[in-house]
């Protein structure tokens, strides 16, 4: 793949930030700052993509896009915008401009990265080529033609390894209904089996099968009482059994295809890139490709660290620590790894030897950001944990998608299909451990079954949305229950869309981009503050009470902080209100760049803000806080022709020893804020 994306902005950092995204991927950027010279280099080469920011020097970044429109309208074009706007905005940009993508600022690598996969192609593509849930998408023709491609191939051989230990399990329930005592519930079962056969084996291209699954299913729902069914006889699931058997034998008999899994590692799409610093050599497993993200691993130098992590947008990165080693110059690495543009939530872990304390001082790791740490020797497992562990971590970055289907055939080609486009999926297959599993990956969508043993998914459905934390979650309905009184249920339950089964892959993947890019860009604008980042009030409450349930069912404690930027009121009387908000900027920028991924960080109100570290005692997080404190009164802020600094103030509690909610922490936060002013501000403190 190779052509040229254009880049027309005043901002340097734009062009250097798409440059690292698509330069990789064989891409030529040109960059200009000239609006006039922009459209002479449109008619001089045409490019791939324009890339568009807010400003350049003739003009502002809509009037360009309009003037470009005039002589050309199909070229793609991405807009950069500084700030939200109003909804007339964006139908501007969308229906008369036609612009394909609108970004908004701060851009994550890893999240622009995808955004652009879809607009960098030879032919130009605009929105109304591009399937929507209204339009046919083909799905697979024969018997056995998946139609998915061939990095999908040895998982659709896994399903037709797995048919025979199905056609037993379906049989053997068959035959028990007529003489069990607990008829409908061997019913039930059964009648999950054979639903589970049908959605699969018609999503994998066994129509065949898929299709006689679904006659028993069929038979088996005309005689379940517990959903209104009269009961029927079932003598015709033995005809149909014998059929089903048929079409299994043809695919795993002796005269079928093997089914033996090939060696061959699958390529996707988008691998995650992990930068992985020192002299360590990962091993590498096959747990990540579960989840369809492939996975690359970057070895470099403490000293070509910084220079190769602007080379291609990261998704984590793995510091090694050595005996012989400075410990501080690698906590000072991570930290200038979290200093580059874009990657302020870059998912961070340290490997060590062995748990040396004196390697491991906590408040210098809190304060770089390591979420993780591993300790030598590792195996391939430990290392696919780890990777998936950060991966998952990753806030803002890739999308994450959790994928709930008792079927672990089924839900295995749903991670596939998404991880083949650089999303980031998981499957649980058991519904009764949805909340649990929710609460620790953090997905930006639900892709949910329904049919399902121990609760449904409209159950599942239903509880979410009863949580303050779930209920905005996106939730995509899948099943092959297609009929009238399924669809209204499912909505009634709370689903944002409802997909029938098969799941075919175009049609997957558009319904669930349309949700994900909707979805966040919801979230970002409701969650959080356009000043600092951060998370408001509001949102910050739900997820700390979200990690108050989880400390109440582990055991574990958390640190709670309340800061206050000191004389914050003499700075806006002095130097006006925006060095006031240039003040609360910076402190919002250096709360995300510093500390883990997973600790929640929020804007109190005004000059407050408040944090919460998971995991971590109090008098480690009262040191971390005081490097962050001296790392703000190092800054010198400019206004006008006058320099200043700034401090804050702190006040510490933990949960559980101060207080049981959200509530009582604060106010023993909040107690001790107020004595950290009293005994002269720029200080931290933890008792009283």
């Amino acid at each position: 793949m190779s052509g040229t994306v254009f880049v027309v902005d005043q901002d340097a950092h734009l062009a250097k930030l798409v440059s690292s995204v698509v330069v990789p991927a064989g891409f030529s950027v040109s960059t200009f700052t000239c609006g006039r010279a922009a459209l002479q280099g449109v008619q001089d080469e045409m490019p791939l993509l324009v890339i568009v920011g807010e400003k350049n020097d003739q003009t502002d970044g809509v009037g360009w896009i309009a003037k470009l429109r005039e002589k050309e309208r199909r070229l793609p074009v991405a807009f950069v915008a500084a700030k939200w706007r109003e909804p007339e905005f964006y139908r501007v940009l969308r229906e008369e401009l036609n612009v394909a993508l609108v970004a908004h600022r701060p851009l994550k690598p890893s999240i622009l990265k995808i955004q652009l996969a879809d607009l960098l192609t030879v032919a130009p593509i605009t929105h109304s080529d591009l399937p929507t849930p209204e339009m046919p998408v083909p799905y697979p023709s024969g018997n056995g033609d998946s139609g998915l491609g061939p990095g999908l191939e040895k998982w659709r051989r896994a399903f037709v390894a797995s048919i025979p230990g199905r056609m037993e399990k379906l049989g053997g329930l068959l035959t028990a209904i007529s003489i069990t005592e607990d008829r409908q519930k061997t019913l039930q079962d059964a009648l999950i089996v054979a639903h589970n056969l049908k959605g699969t084996s018609l999503s994998w291209g066994f129509s065949d099968l898929g299709d006689t699954a679904g006659r028993i299913e069929e038979v088996l729902k005309k005689s379940d009482t517990k959903n209104g069914g009269a009961p029927s006889p079932l003598e015709d699931t033995a005809a149909l059994f014998f059929l089903l058997n048929e079409y299994a034998h043809t695919l795993t008999g002796d005269d079928a295809e093997p089914t033996i899994q090939d060696e061959t590692r699958d390529v996707a799409s988008d691998k995650a890139h992990i930068l992985v610093v020192g002299d360590a050599i990962l091993p590498y497993g096959e747990t990540m490709q579960k989840s369809g993200i492939g996975v690359e691993m970057i070895h470099t130098s403490y000293g070509c660290a910084i220079a190769d992590a602007g080379k291609v947008a990261l998704d984590a990165a793995l510091i090694e620590i050595s005996q012989n080693q400075d410990t501080e110059s690698s906590f000072n690495l991570a930290r200038q790894l979290r200093d580059l543009h874009g990657y302020e939530n870059l998912p961070l872990a340290f490997i060590v030897p062995n748990k040396d304390s004196q390697l491991l001082e906590g408040s210098a790791r809190a304060h770089a950001g390591g979420s993780l740490v591993i300790e030598r020797p590792m195996d391939s497992a430990i290392v696919d944990k780890v990777i998936g562990k950060l991966l998952s971590l990753a806030e803002g970055g890739r999308f994450r998608v959790m994928v709930v289907d008792d079927d672990p055939d089924m839900s295995s080609l749903l991670c596939r299909c998404l991880g083949q486009f650089g999303i980031f999926a998981i499957s649980l297959n058991d519904p009764l451990q949805v909340s649990a599993v929710l609460n620790e990956f953090n997905p930006d969508l639900l892709l949910l079954d329904v049919l399902m043993p121990g609760m449904t998914g409209f159950e599942v459905c239903k509880k979410l949305r009863q949580t303050d934390r779930w209920r905005d979650l996106p939730i995509i309905f899948l099943t092959a229950q297609t009929d009238l009184a399924s669809r209204i249920t499912a909505y009634e339950a709370g689903a944002d869309d409802y997909l029938p089964k098969p799941v075919i892959n175009v049609e997957l993947l558009t319904r669930v981009k349309a949700r994900l890019e909707k979805a966040r860009e919801l979230k970002e604008r409701s969650e959080r503050d356009l000043l600092t980042g951060l998370l408001m009030r509001r949102p910050f409450s739900e997820q700390s009470n979200s990690l108050i349930s989880e400390a109440q069912r582990h055991g574990f404690e958390f640190t709670v902080a309340l800061l206050d930027v000191d004389h914050f009121k003499k700075v806006n009387d002095t130097y006006g209100h925006d060095a006031g908000d240039l003040v609360l900027a910076m402190v919002g920028k250096l709360l995300r760049k510093r500390f883990r991924v997973e600790d929640l960080r929020g804007r109190w109100g005004g000059e407050e803000f408040i944090l919460a570290f998971r995991h971590e005692n109090i008098e480690t997080m009262k040191r971390a806080l005081t490097r962050v404190l001296e790392e703000l009164k190092s800054i010198e802020f400019n206004a006008g022709d006058s320099k200043f600094s700034v401090s804050f103030s702190a006040g510490l509690s933990c949960y559980p020893i101060d207080g049981k909610n959200l509530h009582g922490l604060v106010q023993v936060a909040d107690r001790r804020l107020y004595l950290a002013k009293n005994r002269g501000r720029s200080v931290v403190v933890t008792e009283g």
